[in-house]
């Protein structure tokens, strides 16, 4: 409905096609997914490639690192952070086996 409503108000005018307008909602909803896929898929790489003494933790930083983070601002950094350190005592033999 977003997009629907900013085409009907022409925010998209000028731009043409495939080109969006890079100020509106929508763009940024979909860069949003764009990033949010590229993170799963570096988190899953990352967490199969882990070595053993590696954590769950070093596979979402090095990921976070390569899509978000560069995008965020410090306080988004701060709660992306103390997340992953949240998760940091995870099984990741366990989580590699059902991955496999």
């Amino acid at each position: 409905q977003i997009l629907k409503a900013e085409l009907n108000s022409e925010a998209h005018a000028g731009w043409g096609p495939p080109q969006m307008n890079p100020k509106t909602v929508s763009c940024e909803l979909y860069w949003a997914a764009v990033l949010a896929v590229g993170f799963g898929a570096r988190l899953i790489a990352g967490t199969r490639a882990l070595s053993p003494g590696h954590t769950m933790q070093d596979a979402a930083l090095e990921a976070y690192g390569e899509t978000f983070e560069p995008h965020h601002g410090w306080l988004l950094r701060q709660t992306f952070t103390t997340a992953f350190w949240a998760g940091a005592g995870m099984d990741v033999g366990g989580f590699k086996r059902r991955m496999a």
